[in-house]
This record gives structure tokens, sequence and C-alpha cells, in this order.
């Protein structure tokens, strides 16, 4: 194996390792965060306070939608290095594995361009949800 090749396949071998270690701290962190609005949704029940509702249905699909064609993007993209790859060194079709993957990548890119655009609305200029009714007035409950 030349010194050339040997590089080839210690990079690519770095970023799949690299890609693996990135999405391992991503599902850590995401399951961190809803554990914390769990504890948080907890403690508001404790204390008496009525929770906002957790998700609103329409937020929640095109969210889904949108994590779905992420996620099938990101996959055709690491298709598409895998046949640079295979064709391109295993082959010994340099060109043609460039031609072939990179098109696929194009494609696996317009999914992730998609799903960046597909974004929901901020719904952050409406109207809050209703909190907790205010407590009664303390001479409520006196004869």
């Amino acid at each position: 194996m030349e010194a050339g090749e040997l590089l080839a396949v210690v990079l690519s071998l770095a970023t799949l390792l690299g890609g693996v270690v990135i999405i391992l701290a991503g599902l850590r962190y995401r399951t961190q965060i809803r554990e914390l609005r769990h504890k948080e949704r907890l403690a508001m029940i404790d204390k008496g306070m009525l929770p906002p509702p957790e998700f609103d249905p329409q937020i929640v699909f095109s969210r889904g939608l949108q994590q779905r064609s992420l996620s099938f993007g990101i996959v055709v993209v690491g298709l598409g290095f895998a046949l640079m790859f295979l064709i391109g060194i295993a082959g010994g079709a340099l060109d043609a594995g460039v031609g072939i993957g990179g098109a696929v990548v194009i494609v696996g890119i317009a999914f992730i361009v998609r799903s960046i655009f597909a974004a929901p609305p901020d719904r952050r200029s409406e109207t809050p949800p209703p909190m907790s009714p205010p407590a009664p007035p303390s001479d409520f409950l006196k004869p």
C-alpha cells in the first residue's frame, strides 16, 4: 500500500469516527435537555402551578418532517462519499467515483437544505398560552 492510499484510508476512518462521536454527543445533549424539561415540569406541578401544554401538534408534525429530511440528507451524503471512496479508490476510477458519488452527495445536500428552509413558523410573536389562574384573595375563604 502506498503512502497516499494509506493516508486516504486513515483520513476516511478518522472522518467516520469523528462523525460517530459528534452524533453520540448530540444524542447525549438532547437527552439531558429532555430530562431538564421533565424536571422543570414536575417542579411546576409540585408547586401547584399549571404547566403549559407540552406541545403543539402542528409544530411537532412539521419538526418531525424537518428532522426526517435532515436525517435522510445526512445518510445520503454519507452514501455519496462512500460511493466516491469505493469507486474512486477501490475501483481505480477516480473521475467516475467523484462524478457518481458527487451526484449522490448533491442530492443529500438538497435534503439538508430542504430541512433548513422547511422549519416551522416562529410562534414567539403570538400570544403565549394562558398561565395558571391567580391565587384567590386571602379573604375569599373567610366567613
